[in-house]
């Protein structure tokens, strides 16, 4: 059958809108593996470790650039975490919406994704500030790739190790300033791995189903009832209200800050305390929802009262 000009001239028009609805959808689909919210809340540790570090000689246009340059770095590493687990990530409820294990997106443009992420992130740290801060990445995304990822279907510890390369932000915007390791940054970097294990350990009993299907080997997979996972949970939240006063006994912030860290250690001791009293979704829950608001609040009075 001949067509027309006219027909073949409405087939084009009907197809540029669905190319370029296919377009925004791997666009998007890009973006999300890159875990934007969980990356600017690691971006935004660097930006503090920065200032913390700098005291009143940091700049906008370091500012810009560790979050630029940690942002890449830590969206590369998420999405090099999805490439090497996407058919793990498939068996779980929480993860199968992903875009490499739903197909959104090809494995293979999700992997060139994470490697030119990480790679320019690696290169803006470099190349805006000190050496020190991109090695730092570089070793925290070895850490996260070759160590942590391959140890969740082999050993508990895991989360233990996972611990390092989620508080390391805090020393590549440490590092980026140029300032060498102390006993102040190792203190605040301190604060971040003890917060990391309640907060893990609530995520664990909340999707622990999903992550037994998938194999993983994680230590409140083996507590029935949770009572054990949730004190273990709530030690860790005690031990947070003395080790927040590390930033002030090293002369890094002052008692603002110190009393600041204090009370919210206190606040997410209480939000974690009926996770271990009363087991449920909804304790569990409201301990994670507490450990999301910790850190940002926690940063945010140790920032203010360093630079102001």
């Amino acid at each position: 059958m001949i067509q027309s000009p006219t027909q073949d001239a409405g087939m084009m028009i009907a197809a540029a809108p669905a190319g370029r609805a296919e377009g925004l959808a791997a666009v998007r689909a890009g973006v999300e593996l890159l875990k934007p919210r969980l990356t600017a809340l690691a971006a935004a540790a660097c930006a503090a470790g920065y200032v913390l570090a700098s005291g009143d000689g940091f700049s906008a246009q370091g500012i810009l650039a560790v979050v630029a340059g940690s942002f890449l770095v830590g969206g590369g590493a998420n999405a090099l975490n999805q490439y090497l687990e996407r058919d793990l990530d498939l068996l779980m409820t929480r993860t199968r919406g992903r875009p490499l294990p739903s197909r959104r997106l090809a494995p293979g443009a999700g992997l060139a994704i994470g490697f030119a992420c990480a790679l320019a992130g690696l290169g803006v740290l470099a190349g805006f500030g000190n050496v020190r801060g991109a090695a730092y990445a570089l070793f925290s995304l070895g850490l996260y790739l070759l160590v942590y990822t391959p140890m969740k279907r082999r050993s508990a510890w895991n989360t233990v190790v996972g611990t390092v390369p989620g508080a390391l932000p805090v020393l590549i915007g440490w590092g980026f300033a140029g300032a060498a390791l102390s006993p102040a940054a190792l203190g605040v970097f301190g604060i971040l791995v003890l917060w990391q294990l309640p907060h893990f350990f609530a995520i664990c009993r909340l999707w622990r189903d999903d992550y037994a299907r998938a194999g993983y080997v994680m230590w409140p997979l083996s507590d029935v009832d949770g009572r054990r996972t949730g004190w273990a949970a709530a030690a860790l939240c005690a031990a947070l209200a003395p080790a927040s006063l590390l930033p002030w006994w090293t002369g890094l912030s002052g008692v603002v800050s110190g009393v600041a860290g204090v009370g919210l250690s206190l606040a997410y001791l209480a939000c974690t305390i009926p996770m271990a009293a009363r087991p449920s979704a909804r304790t569990e829950r409201l301990s994670f929802i507490a450990s999301i608001a910790y850190l940002p609040l926690l940063m945010a009075s140790l920032v203010l009262d360093r630079a102001v």
